[in-house]
């Protein structure tokens, strides 16, 4: 044979590439190879819409076999071609017959059937063949499948006389049945299919799993007319073709071959995929470039092309990806465009290696840089949507920030927004590696003061704290800080957890950190003081049902077993109900007027701002319109958040404050014992600012280490400048 092509028939079928499949076929057909070489390439012809060269090739092919003394072959394919319904073939009625009388004519129902179908003579032309075939489907040992509820079974008898066809059917149960019922109400099961085989050769079909399980795959679709679940694909090949102990390695192998097969195409998700037979063999690239069509969004782009790159296993198929995620994001990645299109395009591309690193980590810095300060603003990776971008957009900081990249990220990832808490976490492991203590401590003191705001950052530095990367620095973190501000923490997320899945998963995270086998929480809980440990017991009584069980108990019993009178008087404090925001009337008015500042005055401003910059013309390069727009999310936020805070505002003038207690409404004279200075502070609302230069909110970090506390504590106060020891002088109400 000349080499006309390395490709095999079924493969130029499915390629389409019918011309170089009529030189093979034409070329082989003086010595016929193997019959499965040439049944899969007209099966490939059907399915991929190409019916009608199916014929003249069979037909050559029969007469090829017939030629060679190959007449089980050609009986084989005579007997697939009637039962796969394809369409006349002609100029074989001699070879139909001779198969007819050389495979059924010493059957005692012989005679019976060929009436039936109409067939008589030495001439047998196709639809009176494939009508006969369709009739042999119901003799002695052919499989059936009832479609009212009997089943699968197998034919057992056929008796002429009564016109009646015996079936035992699997449930053990044997019907006798009228030729023209079981025509109406049966469907014949070929050979090949997997319900025949389990009944008629369960050894076979075993054999076939194993060594070939896309073919199995194939085989089991058609049972659902081409489209399955992974569910329902179970349910016909578990413990029929493939044992049940095995079923978990064979399903993984078989999905990963179906990915690849030319004629499968592969939806859903990776747990719970659904299989489709295609009428037309795409590769795994041509059905990426058919989905992606009529996608024009950059982040749905870059989603789909990743879930394509995790099904290619092939280096082939990825490297096919590759150049279509070039093509389709090249241009927006290569355009002067820093906007967040342009980064997912570029650092997307830079995964894949089309791109390189410098290019890409030059558009992050142009990306990241805050056009009024000229410095790099970390928040902005929040504007990402894709979170594997920003994984990657982690793994660069260091390129990004140059030698002070740690400080950079130390001094900024505050401001990184909470929903991306990969990002987070991501950033917190680059300051670990980076063995640089003093910086984690300088951030945890920075967010200690808001665990509502950040509560999977200080998580995150729990973590660390845990695993002694806050460790051997200049200061330490105090450990009653540590305890009370992760139990607040917990509080937060066990907020309304059912609300939200992210919330359950931190609550979970931060469980395993406390109870793990460091047994964080326990070393806290003893090293706490009196003061503290009541403060850590109110919180976790009145933070509702969702505050898990087990933290709950191991705090009673410490508590219990180190403090036990505190358990005769135990309340919550009226600032530690709920989210309710404690100021004065004067501070609560104070913060109205700004919100109608902000929502009637800047806002509108800025609207007009934006006009003007957009009257200017091109957007591309136009700094006002940035500024606007940048303005315009900074107030819009600003006004959603201050909005939210004066809807939980709360007047000390209404509350009863206690007696001899540090809470907001008090006024506090203390001395710092490190320096040996006295100072009096007045501790109000987060407003109340207006009312004094001595006045600290109860949410500061002074005045929240300072509350529940009497005359003569002594309290360590953990401020962004470093940790101080204090001692309280006294404590009287502020008159309001």
């Amino acid at each position: 044979m000349s080499d006309l092509t390395t490709a095999s028939p079924a493969q130029l079928a499915r390629q389409g590439d019918l011309d170089a499949l009529d030189r093979i076929w034409l070329e082989e057909m003086g010595s016929p190879q193997g019959l499965p070489r040439y049944m899969e390439a007209l099966d490939a012809l059907k399915q991929g819409g190409s019916r009608e060269r199916v014929g003249p090739l069979a037909a050559m092919l029969a007469e090829a076999l017939e030629a060679a003394k190959r007449s089980d072959d050609a009986d084989t394919l005579l007997m697939h071609l009637a039962e796969t319904c394809v369409d006349e073939i002609s100029g074989i009625e001699e070879l139909c017959a001779a198969h007819v009388q050389r495979v059924f004519g010493n059957e005692p129902w012989f005679d019976h059937l060929a009436k039936k179908a109409g067939l008589e003579g030495d001439q047998v032309d196709w639809s009176t063949f494939v009508e006969f075939c369709r009739c042999t489907a119901f003799v002695p040992g052919s499989a059936v499948h009832h479609r009212s509820g009997w089943g699968d079974g197998v034919v057992a008898d056929l008796h002429p006389e009564t016109d009646e066809v015996v079936i035992h059917f699997a449930t053990g149960k044997r019907h006798a049945v009228p030729w023209q019922s079981a025509i109406d109400t049966m469907d014949a099961l070929p050979v090949w299919d997997v319900r025949a085989m389990r009944l008629n050769d369960p050894d076979g079909l075993l054999a076939l799993a194993k060594a070939n399980p896309i073919e199995v795959l194939r085989r089991a679709l058609k049972i659902f007319r081409g489209k399955a679940n992974a569910s329902q694909l179970k349910q016909v090949l578990c413990d029929v073709a493939v044992p049940a102990k095995s079923w978990a390695a064979w399903w993984r192998k078989a999905k990963a071959a179906a990915i690849e097969d030319p004629l499968i195409a592969v939806e859903g998700s990776a747990t719970r995929p659904t299989l489709s037979l295609r009428k037309k063999a795409l590769t795994l690239c041509e059905e990426a470039r058919e989905a992606l069509r009529h996608e024009n969004v950059i982040a749905a782009m870059v989603k789909e092309l990743r879930a394509w790159f995790e099904k290619a296993t092939r280096p082939e198929d990825r490297e096919s990806l590759a150049t279509l995620a070039r093509e389709r994001l090249g241009g927006v990645a290569a355009s002067p465009s820093t906007d967040v299109d342009a980064v997912q395009a570029i650092v997307f591309l830079e995964q894949l290696e089309q791109v390189a690193v410098d290019q890409t980590v030059a558009k992050l810095d142009a990306f990241l840089r805050d056009s009024a300060t000229n410095e790099l603003c970390l928040a902005r990776i929040g504007e990402i949507p894709d979170g594997a971008i920003r994984s990657r957009v982690v793994q660069l900081m260091p390129a990004l920030g140059g030698d002070g990249w740690a400080q950079l990220v130390a001094t900024q990832l505050y401001r990184v927004s909470e929903d991306c808490d990969e990002t987070l976490e991501g950033l917190v492991e680059l300051l670990r590696a980076n063995k640089t203590p003093e910086l984690l401590v300088d951030l945890y003191e920075r967010i200690v003061p808001f665990p509502a705001k950040h509560p999977f950052l200080l998580y995150c530095l729990t973590k660390a704290y845990a695993e002694g990367d806050l460790s051997g620095g200049p200061r330490e973190p105090d450990p009653m800080v540590v305890c009370r501000v992760i139990i607040h923490v917990l509080r937060v997320v066990s907020d309304g957890r059912g609300q939200r899945a992210t919330r359950a998963r931190l609550q979970s995270r931060v469980v395993t950190v406390l109870l793990g086998k460091r047994r964080l929480l326990t070393d806290l809980l003893t090293s706490v003081d009196r003061p503290t440990m009541q403060s850590i017991v109110r919180v976790s009584r009145n933070a509702g049902d969702d505050f898990p069980p087990k933290v709950q108990d191991l705090i009673e019993r410490v508590a219990n077993d180190k403090f036990p009178e505190l358990f005769a008087q135990v309340e919550a404090w009226f600032w530690e109900e709920g989210d309710d925001i404690w100021c004065t009337r004067t501070g609560l008015e104070a913060r109205q007027d700004e919100f109608r500042h902000l929502t009637e005055v800047l806002i509108p401003d800025n609207s007009k701002a934006i006009g003007d910059a957009a009257s200017q013309g091109d957007l591309s390069e136009n700094a006002d319109w940035d500024a606007a727009m940048e303005e315009q999310r900074n107030l819009t936020t600003k006004a959603t958040e201050w909005e939210e805070e004066l809807k939980k505002a709360r007047q000390l003038e209404n509350q009863e404050i206690p007696e001899g207690i540090v809470a907001p409404g008090t006024k506090v004279e203390l001395r710092d014992l490190d320096d040996d200075t006295q100072r009096s502070v007045r501790i109000l609302g987060p407003w109340d600012d207006v009312l004094g230069n001595d006045v600290v909110s109860y949410r500061a970090p002074l005045a929240a280490a300072l509350l529940g506390r009497k005359a003569q504590d002594e309290v360590p106060v953990t401020l962004p400048s470093g940790t101080i020891q204090v001692r309280i002088l006294s404590v009287e109400k502020v008159p309001l």
